[in-house]
C-alpha cells in the first residue's frame, strides 16, 4: 500500500511541476503578449510566485517518493535498474536548473520596481531556462514510460 502511495505521489507531483511549467513557458507568455511589457511582467511575477511554491512542494514530494520506491521497490540506489538511475541524474540537473531560476533571474525579479529592461532581461532567463526543464521533463516522461521496456 505505502509502494502505492508512493507511486501516486510520485505522478502527481511530476504533473504539477511538468503541467506547471508547460503553462508558463507556452500558454502564458502568449495569453499576456497583447499587454504592455510593465503589465506583463506583473502577471509573470505574479504567477512565477505562486507557480514556483508549488514546484518546491513537487520537488519534496519527487525526492521523498522516489527514494521511497528505490528503497522499497528497487532494494536500494546499487540495485535499481539503469533507466531509474537516468530518471534520477536528469531529475537533480531539474532541480538544478530549477534552483538557479528561482534564486537568480527570479529572485532578481522579484526586487525590480519599474525597470522593464531589466525586467525583461531575467523574464526571458527565466522562460530559457524553463524550457531547457520543459525538455528535460520530457526526457523524464520518455524514460518512465518506455525505460522498464527497453533493455537499459
Amino acid at each position: 500500500m505505502t509502494n502505492a502511495i508512493a507511486i501516486i505521489c510520485h505522478l502527481l507531483a511530476i504533473n504539477l511541476w511538468f503541467g506547471g511549467t508547460f503553462y508558463s513557458v507556452i500558454i502564458l507568455p502568449r495569453a499576456v503578449s497583447a499587454l504592455s511589457l510593465a503589465d506583463q511582467h506583473q502577471i509573470l511575477l505574479r504567477a512565477f510566485s505562486r507557480f514556483f511554491n508549488y514546484a518546491w512542494l513537487a520537488i519534496v514530494l519527487l525526492l521523498v517518493s522516489g527514494c521511497w520506491m528505490v528503497m522499497n521497490i528497487f532494494g536500494g540506489f546499487t540495485a535499481m535498474p539503469l533507466y531509474v538511475t537516468l530518471m534520477l541524474l536528469i531529475a537533480l540537473l531539474m532541480v538544478a536548473i530549477f534552483s538557479v531560476i528561482y534564486f537568480g533571474p527570479f529572485s532578481k525579479l522579484k526586487k525590480l520596481q519599474g525597470d522593464v529592461t531589466a525586467q525583461q532581461g531575467y523574464v526571458s532567463q527565466i522562460r530559457m531556462l524553463s524550457k531547457v526543464n520543459m525538455i528535460l521533463g520530457l526526457s523524464i516522461i520518455i524514460v518512465i514510460g518506455g525505460g522498464p521496456h527497453f533493455v537499459i
